[in-house]
């Protein structure tokens, strides 16, 4: 999981292979990123907020446009 740096949204990543996009008031995802074929493992958001990167079990880091992930 990482946290932006407006603190409005969260990214998390995990078995189910996708990369999501939180809002962190709602608490509801607001965007899905499908790409990886393994477990994801990191997510990171860029500093500026307008990128972010996940790594999965299966050796694949992937770039995703951040906070809309819709394609890597």
């Amino acid at each position: 999981m990482d946290i932006s740096q407006d603190g409005q949204h969260f990214v998390t990543g995990g078995d189910e292979k996708l990369v999501k996009v939180w809002d962190y008031s709602e608490g509801e995802v607001t965007h899905v990123g499908v790409g990886h074929s393994g477990s994801i493992t990191s997510v990171k958001i860029s500093s500026n907020n307008r990128s972010m990167v996940s790594t999965s079990v299966d050796g694949a880091v992937l770039r995703w446009r951040y906070p809309h992930p819709s394609s890597p």
